[in-house]
């Protein structure tokens, strides 16, 4: 996928509100134009390996309304004893923020590795989209929040 096949906000909001009315309307990511140059630079170069941008500190407050059940899909309950230890510490950096090669460096994995978690956890629980794994994360309280 080229970065062209993403459609991220680009915006100057950082509310609640406005967060959820873009993915609502079908943004594939979330920036703001006050974000450092270096920390915008990073989000749009994972854009090309296939992540949603969205900018670090906002991470948290994806609003809990966001997670969509897939068509005639549950999400399934798991707590965080069912993880394993690996997914546990993907998970919790990813809530952080950080990018699949941050979080591969960080881990001293191969970003290829960072991603297999991640499709592993999307699939574990019902879910699509790497924003919707982050909000059931932190909705759930899968990893311990810093």
């Amino acid at each position: 996928m080229s970065i062209r096949e993403y459609l991220p906000m680009l915006t100057a909001f950082e509310d609640e509100e406005n967060l959820l009315a873009a993915f609502q309307a079908g943004a594939e990511g979330y920036l703001l134009k006050t974000m450092e140059p270096e920390s915008f630079l990073r989000q749009l170069t994972g854009m090309n390996a296939g992540e949603s941008p969205i900018a670090p500190h906002l991470v948290k407050q994806l609003p809990h309304k966001f997670i969509q059940y897939k068509e005639n899909t549950k999400l399934h309950t798991l707590s965080g004893k069912n993880l394993t230890d690996r997914q546990q510490e993907v998970l919790q950096l990813l809530t952080q923020g950080l990018t699949y090669r941050e979080i591969a460096i960080q881990l001293k994995l191969k970003e290829a590795t960072v991603k297999y978690h991640i499709k592993e956890l999307l699939t574990k629980f019902g879910l699509s989209k790497r924003t919707q794994l982050i909000t059931y994360t932190l909705r759930n309280d899968l990893v311990k929040r810093k």
